[in-house]
């Protein structure tokens, strides 16, 4: 207990990676020479709870909270002295959440949709990758086998729910997709659909309204369909370069990667083949979205009819960062 009106708290962070940010309060640290860090925290008359967060440069976080009861002095208050607080403790190793939304299309129930062979093949491929060599736990991935219209909207409802803003989202889809030149709509053909009504199709625009409500800090949409290129905020890829793996953690990123624009893909997937390639024999601890893009581009356009598409989503809340796939 103390009567002052202020109180130091110390705190000496660990972590492997290094120290990104250290409040207290909600008022920042600042280090000491010793690497201890120290701030002067004011205290109400009674009891206090002091939370100290510590944030790592891989964006994982820790709380502590403890308590300091600040009683009525007898007499004058004492101004300018200070109790401190020693507080040492270590920053977690767990990494955020990694969540996906994994889509393969193969058999349409209308006969006038022609079924394809290799989307389902293709997501499990994606899967497996993500399940075993990055950090996608099997329980925060929806694997969606021939998905109806319903079934795609639950689980991205369910995503809304579950997600927070420090968790990361990727949302993978390989099936038909339709480009409407009189309307300039895009749209996801679920395995549902009709070929002479829209009404069970998924409209590109939807989509873009879930990954605007859905509160990841990342979230990476990789569309193995026709895609709208419009969907995409105007710039030119790779403008400044590939940014450092704390800039791409430091801002939120809603980033969509595709395998073509307004042309129908093939159904073999060369995209999909190079993108899984990558991932499987990549030995970096962390890769952007960007740098995976750009290893795979070159090598889509020369050997295969398609035009793959990578950038920003416009209007749905990307503050300039990307999406990190993290080594186990």
């Amino acid at each position: 207990a103390t009567t002052d009106e202020f109180t130091m708290v110390k705190a000496r962070v660990t972590d492997e990676s290094g120290i990104y940010d250290v409040t207290v309060n909600g008022i920042s640290a600042e280090p000491s020479k010793e690497g201890v860090f120290q701030v002067k925290v004011p205290l109400m008359i009674g009891r206090n709870e002091i939370v100290i967060r510590a944030v790592d440069l891989h964006q994982n976080s820790v709380e502590k909270k403890f308590f300091v009861l600040r009683k009525l002095p007898s007499g004058k208050v004492a101004k300018g002295d200070t109790e401190e607080l020693d507080l040492v403790f270590d920053s977690p190793k767990a990494a955020p959440r990694y969540f996906a939304l994994i889509m393969g299309a193969n058999d349409y129930a209308d006969d006038a949709i022609t079924d394809l062979d290799n989307p389902i093949q293709d997501a499990t491929k994606l899967y497996t990758v993500l399940v075993n060599r990055y950090t996608f736990d099997p329980s925060n991935v929806i694997f969606l086998k021939n998905p109806t219209r319903e079934q795609m909207i639950n689980a991205m409802d369910w995503l809304t729910r579950k997600v927070t803003k420090y968790d990361n989202l990727l949302v993978f889809y390989a099936g038909h997709g339709f480009w409407d030149k009189e309307t300039d709509f895009g749209y996801w053909i679920p395995t549902d659909s009709k070929s002479n009504s829209t009404a069970n199709w998924l409209a590109n625009s939807q989509i873009k309204d879930y990954v605007a409500a859905i509160k990841a800090k990342h979230t990476l949409v990789i569309a193995d369909a026709c895609f709208g290129g419009s969907i995409f905020r105007s710039r030119k890829a790779f403008e400044e370069g590939s940014q450092s793996v704390k800039k791409a953690f430091d801002a939120p990123s809603r980033k969509a990667m595709t395998s073509g624009n307004l042309t129908e893909v093939p159904d073999r997937s060369v995209f999909l083949e190079q993108l899984v390639d990558k991932l499987n024999n990549n030995t970096k601890s962390y890769v952007t979205a960007e740098e995976l893009f750009a290893a795979i581009r070159n090598v889509v356009i020369s050997s295969s009819p398609v035009t793959p598409m990578y950038g920003d989503i416009k209007d749905a809340g990307d503050q300039g960062g990307d999406f990190i796939f993290v080594l186990k």
